[in-house]
């Protein structure tokens, strides 16, 4: 059976970069997620089941983690699809739990 091709790709975060809450995700800070699939969810909303827009399969690189994006076909998923063809939305974001840090520099998450 043929792999499905993801609905978008991107780094999910990029190393030695400053983050907007000030943090620093260092290389291989989630090197242990590499191949894990996990929820693709707009606007870090956890708490509602609607706003799961598909799943995503990270990949951990040198310079961050890639991450190939897989929508679902829900209402939200294709309308989220669209968003990205069109170039509304142009940004992955990580909702990092249980970091660790020494000062602002994440070397696990």
């Amino acid at each position: 059976m043929k792999a499905k091709k993801p609905d978008f790709s991107g780094y999910v975060t990029k190393a030695n970069l400053e983050c907007e809450d000030g943090r620093i995700i260092l290389p291989d800070a989630f090197k242990h997620q590499d191949g894990t699939k996990v929820p693709l969810v707009y606007q870090h909303n956890h708490t509602d089941s609607g706003q799961v827009l598909g799943h995503v399969v990270l990949q951990n690189k040198l310079d961050g983690v890639w991450g190939d994006a897989y929508l679902n076909t829900t209402t939200q998923g294709v309308n989220a699809g669209e968003l990205v063809k069109h170039g509304d939305i142009d940004k992955f974001s990580i909702w990092a739990k249980q970091i660790v840090e020494r000062g602002r520099n994440v070397i696990k998450g």
